[in-house]
């Protein structure tokens, strides 16, 4: 899949992160966002806060690695490649 990098969305310190970079399809559809925490619990309090967010129909997942916490939505019927991304993210390739 192809991507653009894109402003993290929502940004890093909305969430507590220590950083965030962002990436979305050039056609609109999947979009992602990667944010780095300095520990479990700000991590656990940013995920919380993405869950409690209305995605607007869009599908989302979340998923983390050690410090990491990935973001992504798609269009509802687009999440096949958003999927796929979020299984490398989590090492299930």
């Amino acid at each position: 899949m192809e991507h653009d990098r894109a402003d993290p969305d929502p940004p890093a310190d909305a969430l507590g992160a220590l950083r965030a970079v962002g990436y979305e399809a050039p056609d609109g559809g999947a979009r992602v966002t990667v944010y780095v925490f300095d520990g479990q619990d700000s991590l656990d309090a940013g995920a919380a806060e993405l869950q409690s967010r209305d995605a607007g129909g869009a599908r989302t997942l979340l998923g983390q690695n050690g410090a990491l916490l990935f973001y992504g939505t798609a269009p509802d019927g687009a999440g096949g490649p958003l999927s796929a991304l979020a299984r490398a993210f989590a090492g299930d390739e």
